[in-house]
């Protein structure tokens, strides 16, 4: 049942937003929020910008989101969407081959290379944006820590194994071709080798 705000001057009282109505007018913002990243970047972002863009007031905006920091995170990971599931095939090196098979795929995705660039500026430029990207890759990640922490109760690769240097070695190697020195994404053999690379300094 919608909230009722009581009245005392004889009106008619005023219905709270149903959730629906306020999400579908949080889409509306983020997306917005996305479709100016991808053609201006952060660095000329403004709420002003996005109130046009969306056609949602002001003092919506600023009832679900501090500032065009908090906005351009929360936008960048609506986009992205929900994070992939890794492989599950019983056994570590099949996962992570399977799992780094399809990422170039992911990566491919024209959002990675029109936003993502933005988004990294932001986060050493933006005194507000501190926190924001390391909690979103933190939080992006955790499929990554459920398929070791599978091969660890398996007794594949070592209780002490550190699962962060994994797969940042692991998913780093991609980034850095992306956005560094634009080499191919899906060379034939390239996900064997990292995994068995990695493998090798882990396995029980």
């Amino acid at each position: 049942m919608a909230t009722v705000t009581a009245k005392t001057d004889g009106t008619e009282p005023k219905r709270a937003p149903k959730l629906g109505q306020i999400n579908r007018t949080k889409e509306q913002v983020l997306d917005a929020t996305a479709d100016l990243l991808k053609e201006i970047g952060y660095r000329e972002l403004s709420i002003d910008r996005v109130i046009e863009r969306s056609s949602v007031a002001r003092s919506t905006i600023y009832r679900h989101w501090n500032n065009k920091a908090e906005l351009a995170i929360e936008a960048f990971d609506r986009a992205l969407g929900p994070n992939p599931p890794t492989a599950n095939l019983g056994s570590v090196r099949e996962d992570l081959i399977a799992t780094y098979k399809r990422f170039p795929k992911i990566l491919e995705r024209s959002i990675w290379g029109t936003m993502l660039p933005s988004i990294i500026e932001a986060s050493k430029t933006d005194p507000a944006f501190e926190g924001l990207l390391s909690n979103f890759v933190n939080a992006r990640k955790e499929n990554m820590r459920e398929l070791f922490n599978r091969a660890i109760d398996r007794g594949e690769i070592r209780k002490d194994t550190n699962i962060e240097w994994a797969i940042d070695t692991l998913s780093g190697f991609f980034y850095h071709r992306l956005l560094m020195t634009g080499e191919k994404l899906n060379e034939d053999g390239l996900a064997e080798w990292l995994a068995d690379s990695v493998l090798s300094q882990i396995k029980s």
